[in-house]
């Protein structure tokens, strides 16, 4: 297993613009490392990832690379520094590259799609943006998390990629047996075709982030029937595609959660 940790500290020399000096201090940063995917003893592909969660990144990167698609189908899954041998109960191989191959024509089923509330998704992403420690402490890396209809968070993750992110929240939940066509994903980074596809892989019918969306986001979500919410906050969000699982509701009163930065931070150590 990794012995690497998640966050270090560094030295930094901090410019005060506006009041024109400097000061020394130890700030945190967050840690990467490159991790080496081997299926059945073949190279398969090389991860950028945060060195935490990696059986849970690995089990949900199979799972919307559609590589696999159930748990069981994974014999063995091996993590050692800088690597991960993974053996699967079938011989079946593909090429991997950015974007799912789980690409499903009618991705959430015949059951009713859910429904969520504009209050609902603005408190899932204020609580993501909380509870994601890393996140707040560093600002280096990107948070997801999966919430059902009342706003409960089920799985959260983080991780300096915001791929790796979404494929350990979806590992996750799958290890737990949650039914994804039934939660909203929610992110802190922006929403790329990518994310799109690995969210319409799982059957993830909606997707909210603080970020925009790009177009190749957005075409995924409007083909795939994915609602596609971007710029989530108290005072608005922007509904790119399928709003009919949206419920409009005037949002008041502020919630009190931190900022991603703490200012604690800036204390000389």
């Amino acid at each position: 297993m990794f012995n690497t940790p998640s966050i270090t500290k560094c030295e930094v020399l901090r410019a005060d613009l506006k009041r024109g000096y400097t000061r020394r201090f130890m700030d945190e940063i967050a840690v990467e490392v490159s991790l080496a995917v081997y299926i059945d003893g073949r190279k398969y592909s090389v991860l950028l990832a945060s060195p935490m969660e990696i059986r849970e990144l690995i089990i949900g990167y199979l799972m919307t690379e559609g590589v696999i698609r159930r748990i069981d189908e994974v014999s063995k899954l091996e993590v050692s520094e800088g690597r991960v041998d993974v053996h699967l109960r079938r011989a079946q191989m593909r090429h991997a590259q950015h974007g799912s191959k789980g690409d499903p024509s009618n991705p959430h089923g015949d059951e009713a799609f859910p429904r969520f509330s504009s209050k609902t998704i603005v408190d899932v992403i204020e609580d993501l943006n909380s509870l994601a420690e890393i996140h707040r402490r560093t600002g280096g890396v990107h948070a997801a998390a999966l919430a059902d209809e009342s706003g409960s968070i089920q799985v959260i993750s983080e991780d300096i990629s915001r791929y790796s992110a979404v494929d350990k929240t979806v590992g996750k939940a799958a290890l737990r047996g949650l039914n994804m066509r039934r939660l909203l994903l929610a992110l802190t980074g922006r929403v790329s075709l990518g994310i799109a596809t690995k969210a319409a892989s799982m059957g993830i019918p909606v997707i909210a982030s603080m970020s925009a969306p790009t177009y190749g986001g957005f075409k995924v979500s409007s083909e795939k029937g994915i609602t596609l919410v971007g710029f989530a906050c108290r005072k608005r969000l922007n509904i790119y595609s399928h709003p009919e699982r949206i419920i409009i509701e005037k949002l008041t009163a502020q919630k009190d959660y931190k900022s991603h930065v703490d200012d604690e931070k800036f204390t000389l150590e």
